[in-house]
């Protein structure tokens, strides 16, 4: 509670901030907030007469693409081979099923007439296609299957209303509405219910609604579309699938490793209503499988009650998900907000990972994906009977933990309405063993206690192109580093904004490496009279052999206390522009420095420890106090190569050092300005036996060096 309270605080300085990123995520909304399409928005069109161009006549070529229709006045029927219309329509606009529909070879094309319900009656499938069967629906407006009228037989869970296998091709077109609401505890098998099971051979989806079966059975993993088999199938380009509320129980679903793909117009849904275990996912996949989704939309679930859920939206934890366009929104979750990637424990291995891939590395896939972040909430009901609601989740977005996430192109949003941010991660949070590769694309920060982008708690993160922009956290502004691994070699953080760290924050024990790349205009910042430490990177113990600096740049990093300005306090207790560490062993090492605004200590601040020159230029930085580029408060510090020119403080414009030792063996110290000791003010001992001092300015007294007391 106490970090949550302390968030509360800062996001009311950072109201600016966030409301315009907010602003910049969405133009859907007349407040800029971003705007969730729903079930109603993906209406579908009906096929309603039979001057309607027959989708399988053009298709084929056929001649005649408008057919004659035959009047279908059975009850079920297998067909091995031939062309056929039908349709089905009667006075009762009722058709109680009692034998299945099955094409087991040739052409059955089905026209369900405008506001006609089939009801299956059989313990078969109402539709199944096999062999070289194919098997073709099309839905008048209002059109339903269902199995709500069977209380006697049970469908025996493979499928329960289509199936295709042994290679059999079926087509959905138009408006039917597929449901099938079970009260009578009929599913027997794990895995295989829902209303289609594509097993071997291919289900295209154009149109129509499916919505997840209910069921009071113990069995799992019902959800519209189940794949069960490694040749199995499913694309979808046009129509809708919406979820139940039972476990598992997500529009799509694997039980063995096969094939679905994403595209068009299609929009799933999660379940969203009460829950006690996790439920709302759109996607599920835990038993291998590439999903691929090139298009269309995906709404996560949103869902109330105790729950520790994972991934409100797209589940991965064994087999491939590539996302290569399309828009995804995330509903609520405990662990990543959108999307969960992870490992399936409990699949007979704890060996199978999952891994996401956001953006493809193909050029000629033009499509880029963009994902919102979901609500960050878990509501738990005290003793006293009172419900409390708390921010104690993790990636607003993504949360990643084994699994691998690459990050190739798209736009990832961190959810941004107040209230329901995550405690760490705004956007995405990496765990245990889990491996982030960010190539491209860009992360759009919000709002955390720690991590306004990122919260990495371990695993490895690596950051080889793409852009960070905004993000807003006490500590760690775009990202916090608590352990793992992390390497900047390339891409850009943009814009963000904490306490400490308004880029980075590297917890003591974290393996950080800049090798490339770019950090600009970063900042801390708060209403309080606090100091605020590190515009952009704050380190709170420094280790120059686990946190190294050989490259990249860091521009504009400032520090700056909005108390200030509305108090009319003019000085701004804020240190170290760029890099704030608090004790320990830093190199810079060809990171460069240039412009910002600091307290004292415009690029570097040290409270205490070693600091190492060799190779890095820090340039045209600016402090209101002590130390326009570096003050060291105490330790050591050794100018082995690089630059130090054209920066402006009081005393010390370009170096001020308190206590310990200053060597200077290589380099250059020139053109800064100060008040007393426009190149140096020193406190300390001077050893220099090699290098260049040279230039400098000060109002007051010495332009190139200010020895303090008696030092050397």
């Amino acid at each position: 509670m106490k970090k949550l309270s302390k968030l509360l605080s800062v996001c009311a300085v950072l109201a600016l901030l966030i409301a315009c990123a907010a602003l910049s995520v969405s133009a859907d909304g007349n407040d800029g907030t971003v705007v969730v399409p729903s079930w109603e928005n993906f209406a579908q069109t009906g096929f309603d007469s039979a001057d309607t161009p027959c989708p399988h006549c053009v298709a084929a070529n056929a001649a005649d693409i408008t057919p004659e229709w035959t009047q279908y006045t059975g009850t079920g029927t297998s067909y091995s081979s031939g062309t056929r219309h039908i349709y089905i329509d009667n006075e009762e606009k009722l058709l109680n099923l009692t034998a299945q529909f099955q094409v087991s070879g040739g052409t059955t094309v089905i026209w369900i007439k405008p506001g006609v319900t089939i009801v299956a009656k059989s313990s078969e499938n109402a539709f199944r296609a096999s062999g070289s069967g194919n098997l073709w629906i099309l839905g008048g407006t209002g059109s339903v299957v269902t199995g709500d009228g069977d209380t006697s037989t049970s469908h025996a869970g493979n499928g329960g209303l289509m199936r295709v296998i042994t290679g059999g091709d079926m087509y959905i077109y138009g408006d039917t509405t597929f449901q099938l609401n079970r009260t009578d505890n009929k599913v027997t098998t794990d895995y295989m219910g829902g209303l289609v099971d594509v097993n071997k051979g291919n289900l295209y989806m154009y149109g129509g609604s499916m919505i997840g079966p209910i069921d009071a059975s113990s069995k799992t993993v019902r959800g519209c579309v189940v794949v069960s088999g490694t040749e199995g199938t499913f694309y979808m380009s046009g129509g809708r699938l919406k979820g139940s509320g039972t476990s598992e129980s997500a529009p799509i679903t694997f039980n063995n490793a096969g094939k679905v793909e994403i595209s068009g117009n299609a929009y799933i849904e999660g379940y969203s209503g009460s829950a006690t275990s996790s439920a709302g996912y759109a996607i599920y996949q835990s038993k291998g499988g590439t999903v691929t989704i090139k298009g269309g939309t995906i709404v996560g679930g949103t869902i109330t009650g105790t729950h520790d859920h994972y991934g409100s939206a797209l589940y991965v934890t064994n087999g491939t998900m590539n996302i290569y366009g399309g828009t995804i929104y995330g509903g609520s979750s405990k662990y990543g907000g959108t999307i969960y990637v992870g490992r399936n424990s409990s699949n007979g291995t704890t060996t199978a990972t999952g891994t996401l891939n956001i953006g493809s590395t193909d050029a000629s896939i033009t499509t880029s994906p963009t994902i919102y972040g979901g609500k960050m909430l878990v509501t738990a009901t005290e003793t006293d009977g009172t419900t409390v609601t708390e921010r104690v989740s993790n990636g607003g977005a993504i949360y990643v933990v084994y699994g691998t996430l690459n990050i190739n192109k798209g736009n990832i949003y961190a959810n941004t309405q107040t209230g329901y941010e995550p405690n760490k991660g705004g956007a995405i949070y990496l765990s245990t063993s889990g491996t982030i590769n960010m190539k491209g694309g860009t992360i759009h920060g919000g709002t955390a206690t720690t991590g306004g982008a990122i919260h990495q708690y371990a695993g490895t993160l690596n950051i080889s192109g793409g852009t960070i922009n905004g993000g807003a956290a006490p500590e760690g502004g775009a990202v916090y580093v608590a352990g793992g691994s992390t390497t900047v070699s390339s891409g850009t953080v943009n814009g963000s904004v904490a306490e400490k760290g308004g880029a980075f924050y590297l917890a003591d024990g974290a393996n950080f490496a800049m090798t490339g790349g770019s950090v600009n205009g970063c900042s801390v910042d708060n209403t309080t009279e606090a100091v605020v430490l590190g515009g952009a990177i704050y380190l709170e113990n420094a280790n120059a052999e686990t946190m190294t600096f050989t490259g990249g740049t860091i521009t504009g990093g400032t520090t700056h206390r909005s108390a200030n300005e509305t108090a009319g306090i003019t000085k701004l207790e804020g240190l170290g522009g760029a890099i704030y560490a608090e004790k320990g062993s830093l190199t810079l090492a060809g990171t460069d420095i240039t412009g910002g605004y600091a307290y004292q200590g415009c690029a570097v601040y040290m409270l205490d420890g070693t600091l190492t020159i060799d190779g890095s230029d820090i340039t045209n930085t600016k402090s209101a106090s002590y130390g326009g580029a570096i003050r060291m408060k105490a330790g050591t510090m050794n100018m082995v190569s690089g630059t130090v020119s054209g920066n402006t403080g009081t005393r010390g414009g370009g170096i001020y050092m308190d206590n310990g030792t200053l060597t200077i063996s290589g380099g250059t110290i020139s053109d800064n300005t100060g008040t007393r000791g426009g190149n140096l003010y020193l406190g300390s001992t001077l050893t220099m036996t090699g290098g260049t001092i040279s230039g400098g300015s000060a109002t007051e007294y010495a332009g190139g060096i200010f020895m303090a007391g008696n030092k050397t």
